[in-house]
């Protein structure tokens, strides 16, 4: 998918989260996978996806000065601005949109702990935003998902056939975001594609890749680690 600039489409990555589970200081996006940061990894597969014009970072402000060197050095172009986070990760979205290009009509939102994301996937969940409006890259549950009592008792099973685990990009034309976010309790949603529904708007779900990890805990990056070393068969 070649955008030649005819629609401007936008994304932001939300890098501001603190990774308290990965139990190491400075921050997951910036720790080292395969000796790259992982936010670079998350940044060249936007900078290599037709479909994106921009991109806006979201990023704690101590790590801006870091951000910057290592945008320079890894040579990324798509980068026009590096934005503040907030103390949610609602405020941190909200504070990237308001950064957007007026002339943007598509908004993708990408976390930044999600390093393996394929050019291509990008580029179709951008395709397909266009058609419906809001898209959710999304990939079917394998486990039994069952909820539970508050004492800690089975409630029920949910059909497994139906449920999907939520990734991202989460794509969606500019006016369907930017509309979401002024409901004024956004900050009990967990992703933008939830926010999005609680509007009103049907969001499409498009088959996503299970690969496509977000690094939590120290085990992900030991995952993102094997997936990576089995695509380049090191």
């Amino acid at each position: 998918m070649k955008n030649n600039h005819k629609v401007k489409v936008s994304a932001i990555i939300a890098a501001g989260g603190s990774g308290s589970r990965m139990k190491k200081r400075g921050g997951k996006q910036l720790l080292k996978l395969l000796g790259k940061p992982v936010v670079i990894w998350t940044l060249e597969a936007f900078e290599r996806a037709k479909s994106i014009t921009d991109v806006i970072v979201v990023i704690d402000k101590s790590k801006m000065k870091v951000m910057k060197q290592l945008i320079a050095k890894f040579k990324i172009r798509k980068v026009t601005a590096l934005v503040a986070g907030g103390e949610t990760r609602a405020d941190s979205v909200t504070n990237g949109i308001k950064a957007i290009d007026p002339s943007t009509s598509i908004i993708a939102i990408h976390d930044g702990a999600r390093p393996l994301i394929n050019p291509e996937l990008i580029d179709a969940a951008v395709r397909e935003a266009g058609i419906y409006g809001a898209v959710v890259v999304a990939v079917k549950a394998k486990d039994t998902i069952k909820t539970a009592s508050a004492k800690g008792f089975v409630d029920r099973t949910l059909p497994r056939s139906i449920l999907w685990q939520a990734q991202t990009p989460q794509v969606f034309k500019r006016e369907v975001l930017q509309k979401a976010y002024r409901n004024e309790n956004r900050h009990k949603f967990t992703d933008d594609a939830s926010l999005v529904e609680a509007d009103g708007i049907k969001v499409k779900i498009l088959t996503g890749d299970y690969s496509n990890l977000k690094l939590t805990t120290p085990e992900d990056l030991h995952f993102a680690e094997a997936i990576l070393n089995d695509k380049t068969g090191s």
